[in-house]
């Protein structure tokens, strides 16, 4: 994996490479970790605060992020390889479950790519510190874990998450998503919107 150490975070996520045919974002939601959660798995890149796990661009009218896939909320609270434990009630875990079912039911990302950004990685985050400390953030999953909502421009975020409509074709690989993980399921939609 590719990381980026920038002021006072660790960026691991990277923009995948852009094709023009991602649609726009309408908000962008960055999910960081505290050093402590990573170090319980030995996961930390660093001994920085924080950790950019993730960069959520989506199509979301108000600020938020998307509920997690499925799959991702089942790794983290079964606390397989990849995942961090979630410490929900069986309650909790639940409620979760359905709304990532309900959620996750008619979408999928287009051929399993990520987010892409425009912006200098540096400008990312520049705006994750400048929300932050305008408390334009949320509570994550568990303690430790933080959503920082920030401002998306036309043309700067784009976003891999769309709804399926009948007849899409789904693809799908099994591999690991960082070295020295084990491989997962990854299933997409084939989609073009050139």
């Amino acid at each position: 994996m590719t990381t980026v150490w920038l002021n006072s975070f660790v960026l691991r996520q990277l923009p995948t490479p852009f094709d023009d045919d991602l649609p726009e974002a309408k908000n962008c939601t960055v999910i960081l970790y505290s050093h402590e959660v990573l170090a319980r798995d030995d996961d930390a890149e660093s001994d920085l605060p924080w950790e950019i796990i993730s960069v959520n661009a989506n199509q979301r009218k108000t600020p938020g992020c998307e509920p997690m896939p499925v799959e991702t909320l089942l790794y983290n609270h079964f606390h397989q390889d990849g995942g961090t434990a979630t410490e929900y009630t069986l309650s909790q875990f639940e409620n979760k479950i359905k709304e990532s079912f309900l959620y996750w039911k008619d979408r999928a990302m287009i051929d399993g790519r990520k987010s892409y950004w425009k912006i200098s990685n540096a400008e990312l985050v520049a705006r994750v510190e400048k929300a932050l400390a305008s408390n334009n953030w949320g509570p994550g999953y568990i303690d430790g874990v933080i959503e920082v909502y920030i401002p998306v421009s036309p043309g700067e975020f784009f976003c891999p998450i769309v709804e399926l409509v009948e007849g899409d074709k789904l693809i799908g690989e099994y591999r690991s998503r960082r070295s020295g993980e084990i491989p997962r399921k990854n299933i997409g939609v084939q989609r073009s919107f050139l």
